[in-house]
């Protein structure tokens, strides 16, 4: 580090770390600069790169250890995207990126290496500059749905690339499952992204060569690789030439295909995706565009337009109904899980003896796919929905940094929901020809030692949690329910992580009209190790006889131990500590909620040597939804506490 004249060593301008003895106060020396963010997430600083980034924090690494002790001084960067450490003596020091905000993560130094910088008497040694990037999970961005169909003796290309700028070669390998469909073939067996190319669409055909049997193949392809945090899995199903399927009208009513009508707006004929009953179907354009019937009738009279459609977007894609040029109404076409899953959605109409003519016109920003219009008579019994209702979490509408993977195996579908930190959501949008109760049976995986509670709220309100234990392994999953209540018509579901390191993983929600749901798989433990330690509190292994991967060991008066839970209704709930003490007195702790304490004094009384574990039970008040416990220590030597068990 270069000398400079020797001055006060306190920067101006910038929010510095209070000083805590008279002796730091004697000291001149200081260290400050700035926490910047990259444009291109290239790993290097670039002309034009000054952006700072706020609520990051670096610490001077005292010990040299690599990693944040309690003795170790932290500073908080400014608004301005700054920081300094004050008062510092002459000598070597080791500073290091603590925390960023979330998506962020220190890009330079590399390998989250800290910066060595020598100080002398009275120096200010400034630049001393972090750069960060976005640390979203690098994975395959695809022009299509991962679940296609292809008829027959044709094929599909899709298009790949990568969702951002990598800082080295990605090599992904394209490895077909050993029980897929010999019929069913990818163009390609690898492909390769560069970080000079990586947005640079790569095409994938996939073909269903002709055959002489009567079976719709299936083929899995997996896209693979050690550079992207996460694979993509593609289905491809073949639509064999050879199966006819031929559905019957309802009595008394008329089929009129959609593929057949007027088309107009940008509405097209398709057949890229399976399961349409005609030679095809009408796929909207984006707003107005539109689908015209002729429909003729004997007599005047009311009839029931039931439209079959598909949509799988993550967002109600709805329909405009004009008949003979009066608009009746909307009907909403939420999403259905896939673009080869159909349902149906039916209007009631005064149609007139002759001909009339049937629109529907899209009202979103792009439509969905429309296979067919079933005019039948009104009061009718239309076909039943299945019950019970499974939305596939991958379908769904992501915020907060949630993302579609499909990384470990077991999920049902296509992949499922991988969510990021706290708040970080799945939406669904749904249908309900009745409103009424329903149960909601959500299938997660949770590999981690904790709780990862999500937090539920079904049109806009919280209506409780669920506390998604853990199940042993990312690849092992298990169903928790809620009970709630849906209107008639659009209803909206949300699950949102309420964990403080986020969501586990979530395959679907099931809906099940007014069943009770199964009893929470309560009570849950949750071992401290894992938890939030802060405040002097440590992770340790050094006495045996604990349960998990090790305790957190308390410090002094202060140190605390935090974890979220998450509760489907409000009340009195029993806790139990796992502890030992080897000291010859009660180390007590005191016990809050939300903030608000609720024991100030829980006596953990001597358990005779550190290896020897105890339980101490007792009562919190909770509410509905999630809730943050908080346990800390009110003795200058605290407990060591092995796992926390709630109900």
């Amino acid at each position: 580090m270069t000398m400079q004249k020797k001055q006060s060593g306190r920067l101006p301008g910038v929010r510095t770390e209070t000083l805590e003895s008279r002796r730091l106060l004697a000291n001149t020396a200081s260290i400050g600069g700035s926490i910047i963010k990259e444009i291109d997430n290239y790993g290097v600083r670039d002309a034009g790169e000054t952006a700072l980034l706020v609520s990051a924090r670096v610490y001077v690494d005292l010990n040299a250890n690599g990693s944040y002790d309690a003795g170790d001084r932290v500073a908080e960067a400014t608004d301005e995207g700054r920081y300094a450490f004050n008062g510092l003596a002459a000598g070597l020091y080791r500073v290091a990126m603590l925390s960023a905000p979330i998506d962020y993560a220190q890009s330079l130094p590399a390998n989250n290496a800290p910066i060595i910088v020598t100080l002398a008497d009275g120096q200010a040694a400034t630049g001393v500059d972090f750069l960060t990037s976005s640390h979203q999970p690098l994975r395959l961005a695809s022009s299509s749905s991962t679940s296609l169909s292809v008829g027959e003796g044709t094929s599909k290309v899709i298009t790949l690339k990568l969702n951002r700028r990598p800082w080295s070669d990605v090599l992904v390998t394209v490895v077909p499952d050993s029980d897929s469909d010999a019929s069913v073939t990818a163009s390609v067996t690898s492909l390769r992204f560069t970080p000079d190319d990586w947005d640079v669409p790569r095409p994938v055909t996939f073909r269903a060569a002709p055959d002489a049997d009567d079976v719709a193949g299936k083929a899995t392809f997996r896209f693979a690789s050690a550079g992207l945090s996460f694979g993509t899995r593609f289905v491809v199903t073949e639509i064999d030439d050879e199966v006819v399927i031929v559905e019957p009208p309802p009595s008394g009513s008329t089929i009129h295909p959609a593929e057949s009508a007027i088309l107009s707006g940008g509405t097209v004929r398709s057949s890229q995706w399976g399961d349409y009953t005609g030679s095809g179907y009408a796929d909207f354009g984006g707003d107005n565009s539109a689908i015209e019937w002729s429909v003729t009738r004997a007599t005047t009279g009311a009839a029931t337009l039931e439209f079959r459609y598909a949509n799988g977007g993550a967002t109600n894609r709805p329909l405009r109904v004009v008949v003979n040029g009066n608009t009746l109404g909307t009907v909403a076409c939420a999403p259905t899980g896939g673009w080869a899953t159909w349902r149906t959605v039916s209007i009631d109409a005064p149609l007139m003896a002759g001909n009339n003519v049937v629109k529907t016109i899209a009202g979103a920003a792009t439509g969905g796919n429309v296979d067919a219009l079933t005019v039948r008579p009104t009061g009718t019994t239309p076909p039943p929905i299945d019950e019970p209702v499974v939305l596939e979490a991958a379908a769904a509408q992501f915020t907060g940094g949630t993302v579609a993977s499909a990384l470990n195996g077991g999920y049902l579908g296509v992949g499922y929901a991988d969510f990021g930190g706290t708040g970080s959501s799945v939406r669904w949008t749904i249908t309900r020809a009745a409103g009424g109760a329903a149960t909601l049976q959500f299938r997660y995986a949770n590999g981690s030692t904790n709780g990862r509670p999500l937090s539920v709220a079904v049109n806009g309100t919280t209506v409780g949690a669920v506390a998604c234990a853990p199940t042993g392994s990312w690849t092992t999953w298990r169903v928790e329910s809620i009970a709630v209540s849906l209107k008639d018509g659009i209803n909206t579901i949300n699950a949102a992580a309420a964990s403080l390191v986020g969501g586990a993983n979530l395959d679907s929600v099931t809906i099940v009209t007014g069943a009770t749901p199964p009893p929470p798989s309560s009570p849950v433990t949750y071992q401290a190790e894992g938890l939030q330690l802060t405040n002097g509190t440590t992770r340790q292994t050094t006495n045996g006889g604990y349960t998990g991967s090790g305790y957190a060991d308390f410090g002094g008066v202060g140190s605390a131990v935090y974890l979220m839970i998450g509760r489907a209704t409000a009340g009195p709930t029993t806790v139990t500590l796992r502890y030992a003490n080897g000291g010859t007195a009660s180390r007590p702790v005191g016990v809050a909620v939300d903030g608000v304490i609720q024991l100030p004094n829980v006596i953990l009384a001597s358990t005779g040597s550190w290896g020897t574990w105890k339980t101490m039970s007792f009562t919190l008040n909770f509410v509905g939804g999630s809730n943050i416990i908080a346990i800390t220590s009110t003795t200058a030597n605290g407990v060591n506490l092995d796992a926390v068990t709630v109900g």
